[in-house]
């Protein structure tokens, strides 16, 4: 997908704190001119202060509050965690098609063609599970061309929605070929290949229609699971399994799909939590289809406030009863504007209504209503929300979905109310994938510019907007490439705030399906011209320390972050990558990285790297040892280790020093480290060349 030029203005640079004092900040008359007063740090008060006087300080801004939960990736590039995958196959049903599968996948190869929804892919994940087990799942690359593809190790390799292009290549020589690579590294490989996309004749050796699992089965099985989980009694279970058996969950499954089914277990659950009958369950499952949201949107046409709350709704479900009736508020004006009727003053007597409806009953009117109070945490402190959903179960998806895409100006009238909302607990992430799952209905090759006016604005809460959006759309597979095109693209340009983004983006879902393009990103947006401002500067390492921390948190990725970290430190002094990456080592040498003040999921230590893994972490030791700028603080980082036992266990400490003392020779940097450490020790000599 195309993206916009990079024609967004940068914002008007702040006095540098390291600069000299201009005139208007020097204790003079001209100093108050305006009514202002500046000074280049610390903060000032001008006039009286007749209540309480709140400064904020510490690591960011109250304005730079925002949500920072990582969302699980739907698919990856790159080995599955083993607890993923057995999450995936918790409760699966094999389908008709299965023991035919098993017979074809035997010879190494299986090309897996199936509708979406039908439950193809959790059949290839049980597949490649029985060979190799939970933990022996590889994801590949979506634009990977098995064709040209070989097999690395022993393991069961996965890749979801092969491409027409790739389809094309698939010939009988070139899969015989594909067949045999895969035989001498003892690998197997499953392509899922949607119902659209043609095979040729000559693949018809390898090729399984796969056919969807009986639908009852499938929502039993659901619910069993949530029984095993405790979300369920075994009364409650019973009762949801005999409704289930009944002949009207029948009808409504006939001719759907496995998520159907997966629904329509989970309805019955929550309505035998709430005591509910089970009618109820079918009923929230039609209020979610596309005839029911039809009617919904064709009822609220005349009616401004009945639309805007409906608008409000299906942007913000979940979202304080505040949020989203100042959001509806703030978007029936423009609404107004363009409905061929206004929403009526007066009450059903024809006299004026100054009173109003009710927000119950306008919920009520367009088939939402409010949860019940909660106590949520936030900022340190804890609060009672009362939430907004949709009777529905995904009614929100797809009213949202048909007012942005069907109706001209609507997605016009969202998107300036929603930049100009004040920011809200949680705001970012729904309003983000509630966008994200409109994007991925989208049409055209410039969709995901929609997200611009977010990606490049100044509040982060907004780029966390549009990187939450992008993550979503980053998790269909035949969308993943649009994203991270779009993604390379904006990594290069000069804006601040469209790379922070990009960073930002990396930290979530999207980056954690494809850990290796991520850090790629990362360093592209490392690569740019270095932002004047030194909150700029702040800001973009910041956004990468983000990314880096939510990759670590995987111990998969941490070799390749390490080793990331390295090749930055090796570019030349006074780069953005250099900086950067002499920041990164000084956390690990003195503290932990991401910093004790910095979001992270699992925060590691320089004996954490050493001991987990020896070879990146002895590259990284004598990379910074080398650089004037991180010598000392990995000289006492390593001190630490030596005399604490504890850290000096976990770093394998006296395998790592030997084998450090041995590369000394030509390293002037691990030579001054070796005679500094001699000199505190007199009595341990240093070991290996050090002439």
């Amino acid at each position: 997908m195309n993206a916009p030029p990079d024609t967004a203005p940068q914002a008007d640079a702040p006095p540098s704190a390291d600069a000299p004092p201009a005139a208007d900040a020097m204790p003079a008359a001209a100093a108050y001119e305006g009514n202002t007063q500046r000074v280049g740090s610390g903060f000032a008060v001008m006039g009286g202060v007749g209540r309480d006087l709140l400064v904020f300080t510490g690591p960011g801004s109250r304005d730079e509050l925002v949500t920072e939960r990582v969302l699980p990736p739907g698919f990856r590039e790159g080995p599955y965690p083993e607890e993923e995958v057995a999450r995936k196959l918790r409760g699966f049903v094999e389908s008709p098609s299965h023991p035919e599968c098993r017979k074809v996948l035997g010879r190494g190869l299986l090309l897996l063609q199936a509708p979406a929804g039908s439950g193809a892919t959790t059949t290839a994940f049980a597949l490649l599970a029985q060979q190799y087990g939970c933990g022996g799942v590889v994801g590949l690359d979506p634009g990977e061309n098995p064709a040209e593809w070989s097999p690395k190790e022993a393991r069961g390799y996965l890749l979801q929605g092969l491409t027409q292009r790739a389809a094309d290549a698939l010939g009988e020589a070139g899969l015989m070929t594909l067949s045999g690579r895969l035989a001498e590294a003892g690998a197997w490989l499953v392509v899922t290949v949607g119902a659209d996309v043609r095979l040729p004749q000559d693949a018809d050796a390898w090729r399984v229609a796969h056919k969807a699992p009986a639908l009852r089965e499938v929502a039993a099985a659901r619910l069993r699971v949530r029984a095993a989980d405790g979300a369920l009694t075994s009364a409650q279970l019973a009762e949801c399994l005999e409704r289930l058996a009944d002949p009207e969950p029948g009808e409504h499954l006939v001719g759907a799909t496995v998520p159907v089914a997966v629904a329509l277990a989970e309805e019955l659950g929550d309505a035998a939590v709430a005591g509910r009958p089970a009618v109820t369950a079918l009923e929230n499952l039609r209020l979610g289809d596309e005839r029911s949201a039809g009617a919904t949107l064709e009822g609220a046409r005349n009616n401004a406030d009945r639309l805007a709350l409906l608008a409000a709704v299906a942007l913000l479900e979940r979202q304080d009863r505040t949020v989203v009736a100042s959001f509806a508020a703030s978007i029936r004006p423009a609404i107004a504007a363009r409905a061929a009727g206004a929403a009526s003053t007066t009450d059903d007597s024809g006299q004026p209504d100054f009173l109003g409806t009710p927000f119950e009953r306008r919920l009520a009117a367009v088939g939402a209503e409010l949860l019940p109070p909660r106590v949520t945490s936030a900022y340190r402190y804890r609060y009672v929300t009362q939430q907004v959903a949709f009777r529905g179960r995904h009614r929100a998806d797809t009213l949202l979905r048909r007012l942005c895409l069907e109706h001209e100006g609507m997605l016009d009238v969202l998107w300036e109310a929603l930049r100009a909302l004040p920011y809200q607990p949680g705001v970012d992430l729904a309003a983000g994938r509630a966008i994200g799952r409109v994007l991925t209905a989208a049409t055209g090759p410039g969709a995901l510019r929609l997200l611009w006016p977010f990606a490049t604005s100044d509040s982060r809460w907004q780029r966390r907007l549009a990187a939450y959006a992008l993550g979503e759309v980053g998790q269909h597979p035949t969308l993943a490439g649009a994203a991270h095109d779009h993604l390379r693209y904006w990594s290069s340009l000069r804006n601040v705030n469209i790379r922070c983004t990009v960073a930002e983006t990396c930290a979530g879902s999207l980056g954690l399906s494809r850990p290796a393009a991520a850090l790629k990103l990362l360093d592209t947006v490392l690569g740019g011209e270095p932002p004047g401002d030194a909150g700029d500067r702040a800001r973009l390492r910041n956004a990468v320390s983000f990314a880096l921390g939510v990759l670590l948190g995987e111990k998969t990725n941490q070799g390749m972050v390490v080793g990331q970290v390295v090749r930055w430190l090796e570019e030349p002094d006074g780069s953005l990558r250099h900086s950067y990456a002499v920041h990164v080592v000084e956390s690990l040498a003195l503290t932990t990285f991401p910093g004790p003040h910095q979001p992270g999921r699992r925060k590691i230590r320089l004996a954490d790297v050493l001991g987990d893994h020896p070879q990146q972490g002895m590259e990284l030791v004598v990379a910074a040892l080398g650089d004037p700028a991180a010598h000392d603080a990995v000289a006492r980082g390593m001190a630490d280790i030596e005399n604490d036992p504890a850290l000096r266990r976990r770093a394998a400490f006296d395998s790592f020093f030997p084998a450090l003392s041995k590369t000394a020779h030509g390293n002037r940097g691990v030579v001054r480290y070796l005679l500094a450490r001699y000199r505190m020790r007199p009595s341990a000599a240093p070991e290996g060349n050090v002439s």
